[in-house]
């Protein structure tokens, strides 16, 4: 199974190129040839309609299923009304699993209302907690938009408003032997670390304006993807 993770679009009505952007990196995902793709948040950099309309035409494009969840920069409520068949539900957050593949895949809503940073409240992590406990042997892999580490190359390393949060979490997944992986978005940068020997990545932003770190011009212009054999 070939999953394809892309992030961070920030769709923009004032920066058009970004939408160009995207179409560069639908194309290049298009030739690579995935069973899913999963867009892990900030579709939209003011969460308006248009510029959510705009990123649903071109995602359209994908040739394979895809879903989508939310970043910083999403609304919640636009999200569900722009792309209600494109994510799932629980409990007023768009975090849920995707059963019908040989992985089984968690989407996990890290949106809060209060700051750019991440949030994980108690309805959260309850879910989260039933999603491990319910898994039995099943390979996991999990989606999120915040990075649940110290990203050392930011000025500011914790992306959590709470980090006893990140604890529990951290403690949910390194006690689960069949989750293989977590893939994130939001620091505009591709960085990877390892936690009790779990992978946990971040790929740049599809955004090529807004790639952060000393990258040649190439790479800055390079269609922003993850390809994910499992």
């Amino acid at each position: 199974m070939r999953i394809i993770q892309i992030s961070d679009s920030h769709i923009s009505t004032d920066t058009p190129q970004r939408l160009a952007d995207l179409e560069r990196c639908v194309t290049a995902v298009n030739e690579q040839g995935p069973d899913l793709v999963i867009h892990t948040g900030d579709i939209a950099h003011d969460a308006s309609v248009e510029e959510y309309r705009l990123a649903r035409d071109v995602l359209e494009q994908l040739q394979a299923p895809w879903y989508v969840m939310p970043g910083n920069r999403d609304d919640r409520n636009r999200l569900v009304e722009i792309f209600h068949d494109k994510l799932s539900m629980h409990e007023g957050f768009i975090q849920y699993t995707l059963d019908e593949y040989p992985v089984r895949l968690l989407l996990i809503d890290t949106l809060s209302t209060m700051s750019n940073k991440g949030a994980l409240c108690e309805v959260r992590m309850q879910h989260i907690q039933q999603v491990f406990s319910e898994n039995g042997p099943t390979p996991l892999m999990v989606f999120m938009h915040h990075t649940p580490f110290e990203v050392t190359e930011i000025p500011d390393p914790f992306q959590f408003e709470d980090w006893s949060a990140v604890e529990q979490l951290l403690e949910i997944f390194t006690g689960c032997k069949e989750l293989r992986a977590v893939y994130c978005g939001h620091v505009h940068r591709n960085v990877a670390t390892r936690i009790n020997n779990l992978p946990i990545s971040a790929i740049t932003c599809m955004a090529c304006d807004l790639r952060k770190g000393k990258i040649p011009d190439e790479e800055r212009q390079r269609p922003s993807y993850k390809v994910i054999d499992c």
